[in-house]
């Protein structure tokens, strides 16, 4: 025996189950009798004839007491017992007095009754089961013939003599049902017998058959006859075995049990083994035997339904039960099988209604069992039902299993709760749908392809409207680690193929929602009320959202979505749209898995304003990172590329990504510097300035891994005072000035204006260092001025550039400094990115008198003429005086120092070097001059304010006349320096000195000191230890000074100047010294000495006038030689001995660099008198003279008035030639008889004068 329920799916879902039937058996009598045992009688076959199915259509039936047809059934087989007790008396009372012959022919009604004792036996068990017996409605009395009264009579006697056996078997029987009903024992059939009901039951069913092992009968406490049928088989057409059931049993109902029929008054199963199969299109293939069958559509199943417990043999059940039922589910839509287990079944009817109730556990893969339980209430005579269904701890995917409404919970894996109800109209079709559904810890999985998405937890309210095929959803909820979501919505069914779903339609509205994934946001995301319409497509999944909007923090977000699934997983694509957000609500929407180090950038780093315009498309496929685009614009925005530096106030630009490249440009925006005091100090247009993140960085898969640096950067373009971008640029991460000393160069170094751009390069990082960053900016600047960058000298730049980067900052233009023209460049260099407090001017200046004024360089004027170009460098360090070094070409400019009488034209060629300290007193530590004639190395020391203290240098050769050290001093503002040479050689030869050519006429005078190694008067006349102080006019020298001749005797001088430069006079008390130290008279002693040498018009060429007294010639060799030849023994012993003196020395001369030329000597003694005229030549030593002798002169000079100076009346001319240590005299004799001046027809004339200018 099967059980089912027709159009009820297994969880009280579906109702597309096919119906199936059984065989109803009709009466335990006609299970028991063969085809040949019929009665033969009328009344007979009345007694067994089964109640019709149409006979118990009323919809209020007595489950206990027969209706008047059954009653009238009884009648006819108990002859006319329905008049009550009161007839039976009567009749008794007539078959008395009226008795029938014992042999008298049976009548006709008796033998078309053969089996009267079994017919009576049944009337009066239908009499003791019935005693109050209601009259048949529409029977009337009516008077038996005569003819028939006395073979009644007869009958009644028979009868009669029958009943005390009748009792007496009916009150064994009574009392063997009571043993039975109180002891619980029963009554086996046997094997024959059961067999005979197994055989009469499948020989009334077409589609099942059935096997029985055993079949007892019993009573009940009630006294109801029981039934109980043991191990009961139950295969389909196919012979394969479709349930087993321990046990059936069931009491049965008196009456119909009397009148040959089987109608239990309750039914209990237990140990029921049930294999139910479904097919493809949904239909269960189950029958509960012949004319039972549940299949078709759900009006005809319910009507079926109906039929059972209304005409059927359950029509008077009050109550079924089952328990310990199993049933195998194998479902060939799914291919999956299921399995009830400790299932128990409970159905009860009223008039009106029937009501059942079926609770099993299903195994769902888990160690706990699903806990269902399914109602079913039926109304009588309608189509009408509602079916309930009640389920804990199911998986998602059963559930979808037995019902197209909820196929989309195939999606799910998790444990389900809830409780629907389904409501069948009086057309059998489904007018409704509503339950509750809670979800366990599951996840979303609709394909094994992809990843599941978890969850802890949800909840739903569900309500199917069938007339729209429309599911409402209605405060349906979603838990997981990835946050919580309320809606509501509603979906339609769409898309049925084979009675199910493909595809739904719906709208979703998001009521509430917290997205708070692990490690996806740096905090959980609250969204406000959204909605989105969506299509659902089952196989292959796939979610299409054709818009979508959601609300948070005010802000409004549309878009459309795509959730699919490929081959490799999951397949994602979204794309969003805001007219306006916050800058952080994309902090607070951007994944810490996409680039969070850059998230933390915009985080701390874009604040304020808003978004507009926002535009977002983001893919995600399987096993490939996610690719999102974004573009923005941005209105009132600060941002800044890190922490540290100076942000871009109420900027607008864009904001966009493309996959791991992050791109920010401000079209307008504002950069406001601070000085050290915290005040900003300008304002610089940042317009056009970018920050570009060129590959945004992963997380890496080993989490304590180091994270390596993202690289990023700058693209800077600003515009503004150049104070401000200085200040900018002083300020972090850049800090050019900040290494500087307080007073050195810093941001206030120059006023103008710059337009700066460029790259920085940033290696982001929690905390960017200073070396993580690399800079190339360029600018241009205009209106440059400074008084810093060269302390105390004003620089101006119409035009410059600007230039910095980790190596340094650098400045170059072309201007004027202190309004010399200028071509320079400032530059600071940087170590370690960080300013070492050292820079650099370097360029071009121009040399010319209006530099020297400008630098205050007191030289007098004139001194410099024309003007040059020179290759300057000023070193700045901090804590020290600016240096300066300076190389020059001298071409182009005229140069003269008036003192030492050098010039240089302007064409000719020379060069200058320096190098020194500026500052207020500027010191150049080392000049170079080279110059035609002018080779100085020193140094020069300037005065505070301006002007020179001194220029010192160290070796000076000039013009070939000196070579010394000279040392220049100022002497204040409008006079001329004064000169002092200590040490070195001064030629005469060649001097300028006191020439006058450097000075002016009427110009202030030059004090010149001169304290030298050699003084070169001539060749081999030298004055040494010369000391002289001077002052230079516009003639010459004047001035006294000392020395000694040769290193010998002193002598001392004036110097005064003449038209033709400076003319000396020198005098000496030891003449003798003098002439000996000036290789002249190597044995002259004593004497005093005068000798002028005024200046001869050209360089080294003097005019002299000598001037002896009182001076002794001791061992001349010349003077011995002269006079052996005149032979004058006594002047010869003297020259030997204690000399010849003379009292007057006189010599006119000239002397020029090579020679002396005497025009006109003599020298006298009492002993004698000498003249002596011609050449003394300087380099040989080689003499070219004549001149007259005489000795005597005391008496001999009485004839002077007829011949020179130095000649007496008599004398002999001579000729000195050679060598002073090698001389060669020539002696005329004849000349001692010629007086006077006929003398001079013996000698050449003497040297001609030159011409007077």
């Amino acid at each position: 025996m099967s059980l089912v329920f027709p159009e009820l799916s297994f969880y009280a879902v579906s109702h597309q189950d096919e119906r199936h039937e059984a065989a109803r058996p009709k009466g335990i009598w006609a299970i028991c009798m063969d085809k040949d045992d019929k009665p033969t009688g009328q009344e007979d076959a009345d007694e067994v004839r089964p109640v019709r199915d149409g006979d118990m259509s009323s919809k209020h039936v007595d489950p206990v007491e027969p209706d008047a047809e059954d009653e009238l059934s009884v009648d006819r087989a108990g002859e006319s017992v329905t008049d009550g007790g009161a007839s039976n008396d009567r009749e008794t009372d007539e078959s008395d007095q009226d008795d029938a012959p014992e042999n008298a022919p049976p009548a006709q009604d008796e033998l078309a009754a053969p089996d009267e004792t079994e017919a009576d036996s049944a009337a009066l068990v239908a009499t003791a089961r019935f005693p109050r017996r209601r009259k048949a409605k529409g029977l009337e009395k009516h008077e038996v013939p005569p003819e028939l009264r006395a073979r009644r009579r007869k009958r009644l006697k028979w009868h009669f003599g029958i009943w005390s056996f009748v009792m007496i078997a009916l009150a064994a029987l009574f009392l063997a049902l009571l043993s039975m009903s109180v002891t619980g024992h029963v009554f086996v059939l046997p094997k024959w017998a059961t067999e005979r009901i197994e055989q009469k039951i499948n020989s009334q069913t077409n589609r099942v058959k059935l096997s029985l092992s055993q079949v007892e009968l019993g009573v009940t406490r009630l006294g109801l006859p029981r039934l109980r049928l043991v191990d009961l088989g139950v295969r389909d057409e196919t012979g394969l075995e479709i349930g087993r059931l321990n046990a059936v049993e069931g009491s049965l109902l008196l009456r119909p049990v009397l009148s040959g029929r089987v109608e239990p008054a309750s039914l209990s199963l237990r140990g029921a083994q049930i294999t139910i199969r479904r097919s493809r299109d949904g239909s269960f293939d189950l029958s509960l035997g012949q004319g039972i069958g549940a299949s078709g559509d759900l009006a005809s199943v319910l009507d079926r339904i109906d039929t059972v417990f209304t005409t059927g043999i359950l029509a008077k059940s009050e109550r079924i039960t089952a328990s310990n039922l199993t049933i195998t589910l194998e479902d060939a839509r799914t291919g999956r099988l299921w399995q009830v287990t400790d299932g128990a079944l409970t159905i009860s009817q009223t008039a009106q209604e029937v009501d059942m109730t079926l609770s099993f556990d299903v195994f769902n893969q888990t160690e706990e069992l699903a806990e269902t339980v399914l109602g079913f209430r039926s109304v009588k005579g309608s189509s009408a039902a509602r079916l309930t269904a009640t389920f804990k701890n199911a998986r998602a995917r059963d559930i979808a299993a037995q019902t197209p409404l909820l196929t989309f919970l195939g999606l799910v894996d998790a444990p389900i709760s809830g409780a629907l109800r389904t409501v069948i109209d009086e057309t059998g079709q489904v007018s409704g749908l509503a339950g509750t559904l809670e979800f366990g810890a599951g996840s979303l999985s609709p394909d094994p392809a992809a990843k599941p998405v978890e969850f802890t937890g949800g909840k739903v309210y569900l309500d199917y409207d069938p007339e729209r095929e429309r599911m409402n959803f209605a405060q349906a909820s979603l838990q997981s680690d990835w946050g919580e979501i309320q809606a509501d919505g509603h979906s339609y069914l769409r898309g049925w193929s084979g009675g199910w779903p493909t595809e739904l339609l719906g709208q979703l509205n998001v009521t509430h929602a917290r997205i708070s994934p692990p490690d996806v946001f740096e905090s959980p995301l609250t969204l406000g009320q959204g909605s989105a319409d969506f299509r659902l497509s089952l196989n292959p999944f796939r979610v299409d959202v054709g818009q979508f909007a959601i609300t948070h923090d005010g802000a409004l977000a549309t878009g459309t979505a795509r959730i699919g699934i490929g081959s490799e997983g999951w397949s994602v694509a979204i794309d969003a749209a805001a007219d306006q957000i916050s800058p952080e609500q994309v902090t607070a929407f951007w994944p810490l898995t996409n680039g969070q180090r850059t998230r933390i950038w915009a985080r701390d780093n874009v604040t304020k304003g808003r978004f507009t315009d926002v535009s977002v498309a983001w893919r995600k496929e399987q096993g490939i990172p996610a690719h999102t685009a974004l573009s923005a614009a941005f209105d009132g925005v600060t941002v800044r590329a890190v922490k540290e530096m100076v942000p871009i106030e109420n900027a607008s630009g864009q904001f966009t990504i493309d996959g791991r490249r992050l791109v920010v440009t401000a079209d307008h925006g504002v950069l406001r510097p601070l000085d050290r005091s915290g005040k900003v100090v300008g304002v610089l247009d940042a317009a056009g300035t970018s920050f570009v993140i060129p590959q945004m960085a992963r997380r890496p898969e080993d989490p304590s891994a180091p994270r390596p640096p993202v690289p990023a950067w700058v693209d800077l373009s600003v515009t503004g005072p150049l104070k401000a971008a200085l200040h900018l640029l002083d300020d972090k991460p850049f800090r050019i000035f900040r290494q500087n000393p307080e007073g050195a160069i810093g941001p206030d170094m120059a006023s103008g204006r710059v337009a700066l751009g460029g790259r920085i390069d940033i290696a982001m990082q929690p905390k960017v260092p200073r070396s993580a960053i690399d800079y190339r900016l360029a600018g241009t600047l205009s209106t440059v001025k400074s008084d810093t960058i060269v302390s105390g000298r004003l620089l101006e730049l119409p035009h410059a550039d600007l230039a910095v980067s980790t190596e340094g900052v650098s400045i170059s233009g072309k201007g004027r400094l202190s309004g010399v023209p200028v071509t320079g460049t400032w530059a600071q260099t940087f170590e370690a990115g960080a300013s070492s407090g050292r820079s650099t001017v370097t360029g071009e200046m121009t040399l010319d008198q209006a530099s020297l004024d400008a630098f205050s360089i007191g030289l007098p004027k004139g001194s410099v003429t024309g003007s040059t170009t020179g290759n300057y460098e000023i070193a700045l360090a901090r804590g020290e005086a600016p240096r300066i070094s300076l190389e020059a070409s001298l071409g182009g400019v005229g140069l003269s120092i008036s003192a030492l009488g050098w010039s240089k034209s302007q064409g000719s060629k020379g060069s200058l070097s320096l190098s020194g300290k500026l500052g207020s007193a500027p010191l150049i530590e080392e000049l170079k001059l080279r110059a035609p004639g002018l080779d100085a190395n020193g140094s020069v020391i300037m005065a505070e304010g301006g002007g020179l203290v001194a220029a010192q240098f160290d070796r000076v050769t000039l013009g070939g006349w000196l070579d010394a050290p000279v040392t220049l001093t100022g002497r204040g503002a409008g006079q001329p320096v004064s000169v002092t040479v200590k040490g070195g050689t001064v030629d005469m030869r060649k001097a300028t000195l006191g020439s006058g050519k450097g000075g002016g006429a009427g110009g202030p005078p030059v004090p010149i000191s001169l304290l030298l190694d050699r003084l070169i008067i001539s060749k081999g006349i030298t004055i040494t230890g010369f000391d002289g102080d001077f002052t230079q006019t516009g003639g010459g020298l004047n001035g006294t000074f000392r020395g000694q001749i040769g290193g010998g005797p002193t002598i001392s001088g004036t110097a005064a100047p003449q038209p033709k430069g400076t003319a000396f006079r020198l005098t000496s008390k030891d003449a003798g010294g003098v002439l000996r130290a000036a290789g002249v008279l190597k044995s002259a002693r004593n004497g005093d000495m005068e000798l002028i040498l005024a200046p001869g018009g050209s360089k080294g060429v003097y005019d002299g006038n000598l001037k002896i007294k009182n001076i002794d010639v001791h061992d001349a060799p010349a003077m011995a030689e002269l006079l052996s030849a005149i032979s004058v023994v006594g002047l010869l012993q003297q020259l030997g001995g204690q000399g010849i003196p003379f009292t007057d020395v006189d010599a006119r001369f000239r002397l020029d660099p090579d020679k002396v030329t005497v025009y006109e000597g003599s020298a006298t003694g009492h002993s004698m008198g000498i003249s002596m005229d011609g050449y003394y030549f300087l380099g040989s030593g080689q003499m070219d003279m004549q001149g007259v002798i005489s000795p005597f002169y005391l008496v001999n000079s009485a004839g002077r008035i007829f011949a020179r100076k130095g000649e007496g009346l008599v004398g002999f001319n001579y000729t000195l030639k050679g060598t002073a240590s090698d001389p060669k005299v020539g002696v005329n004799p004849l000349s001692l008889f010629t007086p006077g001046f006929f003398r001079d027809i013996f000698r050449r004339n003497p040297p001609p004068r030159p011409q007077a200018e």
